[in-house]
């Protein structure tokens, strides 16, 4: 029996499904042709690059429930983090296929039998592990592996884990991802294979076509297109005064034929999606390797016009310099990978920023005149392990997020900082420090002046869940121990704000530097060590063994300043610029591990 019907004859979902009841693929007929492939022996490689919470892992979930019960050999589901891996296991994967009567005769029964990274059924052994636990993805050679969002893996577990499987004549590898960057490990994977799309017949004209968002080209639709997508009407009805009117502005959301130009609405998506049919779209994939792509319009549960008002806003949000939620909106919701172009801004693009967009010549020292709309936060960079001497830089915000720098220098101890803070009048909440060197003497003074201390890190983004959803974002703030509290045998909290280092690289670098955003003044007479220090990075490629591409931003000399601009945009982002502050969001915290 086909995996996608033994599926809808057995399985039924719980209250974790978007869509619960009784397992149902007409709806979304493309899992049909995903389950299939995994199901077939002369397949060596099954990929699913689609956007975020469209039913790709509950897929693998059901065709993980047939292959007990009717194909089965050793598995390895592979995720992110190994506590990922557990709670999946436990609160979704294990109460499902305990529910599945069909497999009654074939579930663990010993105590021993299963547990949250191993589960020995009766025909097959499932085992649970996290990238980040490359210990344990050695040894043990198994025939199915499972790779769920491959994007988000520890640096080298891919080649570690991809060795397990070349002991099985039959082995099949099932890569589900959201989509990562252009050229990385997920796009590199689904280029080998059959770039399989689907297709409907436009219901006026008959013209086949996916469910593709926009016209311009991008690593899935290498093609530019004049007409079809997604479209909106933009008037004074649907965005008054500039100020979208989303009531208005949701009634004009069609799905628009690329060749006719026919308007597809909501209540056709139905009809477009029970008819949907596959095309590959690679005429040269490699042998017994195929591959899926679907974005959020091709999702019952997910609305064109969210998709549609999600893509307006990160829009707006990268008009105004944050990259993020456009980054983040083209991988979950459009379902393609990032590309990001460039180097590095060079010195006299820098130099522009020098009073851009200001009637007058400010010069270092002078302020905005004093206003509700204006936040101002001091960020210092301790020097050396043992706690030098520190560099510090203070930038104004306006709520609309202009801002500018005021002033910038050296000063030789953490008393000297205060005495910058008060002469130039900035609260204790609003001073922050970088805790990468000599972490407890960071430490120990924001305790005693009421500062925050902040910290870089490698990763790309960090994961928070809002009603059982992921939302990534380039920071995160946790709690930490000074230590300071032992001393009176009690335990004394910081808030300590960790952010992705190369992502605001990223956007301060290739994008805000440039003119990209909202308006970033430096002063008329910046002077070369800040321009050196700011541009003492670049990007690089880099190529690992599987020829995979990634990019990194490479030191080449003293880059104190540039830290220091970059934990100014960290501040920024988690305040939303906002008025009454630039704390806003430090309530929200999650312990640290």
């Amino acid at each position: 029996m086909l995996a996608w019907k033994w599926g809808e004859e057995h399985v039924t979902l719980d209250h974790t499904s978007p869509m619960p009841g009784r397992y149902r693929t007409n709806l979304t007929p493309m899992v049909r042709y995903v389950l299939t492939a995994c199901q077939n022996n002369i397949l060596r490689k099954v990929v699913i690059l689609c956007s975020a919470q469209s039913a790709k892992t509950q897929t693998i979930m059901v065709f993980l429930a047939w292959l007990v019960k009717n194909d089965p050999g050793p598995c390895f589901w592979l995720m992110a983090a190994h506590d990922d891996a557990k709670e999946f296991a436990q609160t979704r994967l294990l109460p499902m296929l305990e529910s599945i009567p069909e497999l009654e005769d074939v579930m663990p029964t010993g105590r021993g039998s299963k547990n949250k990274v191993l589960v020995q059924f009766a025909t097959m052994n499932l085992m649970f592990r996290g990238s980040n636990s490359k210990s344990k993805l050695q040894s043990t050679p198994v025939r199915y592996l499972i790779l769920d969002e491959v994007r988000n893996y520890t640096k080298g577990a891919l080649e570690l884990v991809l060795k397990r499987i070349v002991a099985w004549w039959n082995s099949c590898q099932i890569w589900i991802s959201t989509a990562g960057d252009a050229h990385d490990e997920m796009d590199i994977a689904y280029g080998e294979g059959t770039q399989t799309h689907f297709y409907f017949n436009c219901l006026k004209c008959g013209h086949p076509q996916p469910l593709r968002f926009g016209r311009v080209a991008n690593p899935v639709f290498p093609n530019e297109r004049k007409k079809g997508g997604l479209r909106w009407d933009e008037n004074e009805k649907t965005r008054p005064g500039g100020k979208w009117n989303w009531k208005e502005w949701e009634k004009t959301v069609r799905f628009e034929c690329e060749e006719c130009e026919h308007p597809h609405r909501e209540t056709d998506r139905g009809r477009i999606l029970e008819s949907l049919f596959p095309v590959d779209t690679n005429e040269n994939p490699e042998p017994r390797t195929v591959s899926f792509w679907w974005n959020a319009l091709y999702i019952p549960w997910i609305p064109w016009a969210e998709v549609g008002k999600e893509f307006l806003k990160a829009l707006k949000a990268w008009e105004r310099g944050q990259v993020e939620p456009l980054k983040a909106w083209v991988r979950e919701s459009d379902g393609c990978p990032w590309e990001e172009r460039g180097e590095k801004p060079r010195e006299n693009e820098l130099r522009r920023q020098c009073g851009k967009n200001f009637n007058d010549s400010y010069f270092r020292g002078q302020r905005w005149p004093v206003g509700s709309d204006i936040s101002t936060a001091l960020i210092a960079d301790v020097q050396g392990a043992e706690g030098g001497f520190l560099k510090w830089l203070i930038r104004q915000w306006k709520e609309n997020g202009d801002s500018r720098c005021v002033q910038y220098g050296r000063c030789l101890d953490f008393d000297a900082l205060r005495a910058i803070q008060e002469q130039y009048g900035i609260s204790d909440d609003n001073v922050f420090v970088d805790s990468g060197h000599a972490a407890s003497k960071v430490y120990a003074a924001c305790v005693k002046w009421g500062w925050r201390p902040m910290k870089g890190d490698d990763a790309k983004d960090f994961v928070t869940y809002e009603n059982r959803v992921p939302i990534r974002r380039p920071y995160k703030v946790t709690l930490v121990d000074p230590s300071i509290g032992k001393v009176l045998g009690t335990r004394c909290d910081l808030a300590l704000i960790v952010f992705s280092s190369d992502a605001y690289k990223d956007r301060l670098l290739l994008h805000i530097v440039l003119g990209r955003g909202p308006v970033w003044q430096i002063p008329d007479d910046v002077t070369n060590d800040y321009c050196e220090e700011l541009l003492a990075e670049e990007r690089v490629q880099r190529l690992n063994p599987r020829n995979a591409v990634s990019f990194v931003w490479v030191k080449r000399g003293v880059n104190d300043f540039l830290d220091c601009e970059l934990m100014q945009l960290v501040v920024a982002d988690i305040s939303g610029m906002a008025v009454a502050g630039l704390v806003g969001d430090l309530d929200a915290v999650e312990p640290q591990d």
